[in-house]
């Protein structure tokens, strides 16, 4: 009986800024917290025709056994934060499958909530959202109205 490929799960962001690399954060992601994407249409209904806000919420060791060996490593504004993590960082989920890379969502971090407390936890809940999240405030810019014009001239018109 040929062997089964178990998939590798990764939360990777972007700690210096949205040119940087991707760094990964599989050493600190908690196994007691799932990790949770939601992307696309959720539904099947008729009136559905644009994707909600996809969201990304995962789980981090803010403990000292973390890979930065510090307390309070991934609470931005602390002492021991790690440089870089912070609100606005790019995030994606990446899952590895038969050494193929797939990367299932690709947003930016919205929400870092540490626990509070000297003995509780020492975890910190994060909250990724998608590009929909900016479509979402985004105002508008009113376009003029352009009749028999080439898409390319109405793109360069002012």
């Amino acid at each position: 009986m040929p062997a089964t490929a178990v998939p590798s799960i990764d939360v990777q962001v972007q700690l210096s800024g949205s040119s940087g690399a991707w760094t990964s954060l599989q050493a600190d992601l908690l196994s007691t917290m799932p990790i949770t994407a939601r992307y696309g249409i959720q539904s099947n209904h008729p009136s559905e025709h644009i994707a909600g806000v996809g969201s990304l919420t995962f789980g981090l060791n803010n403990a000292q056994n973390n890979s930065g060996a510090k307390i309070g490593y991934y609470s931005p504004g602390h002492a021991n934060a790690r440089a870089g993590f912070d609100i606005g960082i790019g995030a994606r989920l990446a899952i590895t499958y038969s050494g193929s890379t797939f990367y299932k969502f690709t947003g930016r971090l919205d929400e870092i909530q540490p626990v509070p407390g000297q003995y509780r936890g020492r975890q910190v809940v994060c909250t990724g959202v998608d590009w929909m999240d900016e479509a979402q405030i985004t105002k508008p810019v009113a376009v003029p109205t352009a009749v028999e014009r080439s898409a390319s001239s109405v793109s360069s018109a002012s």
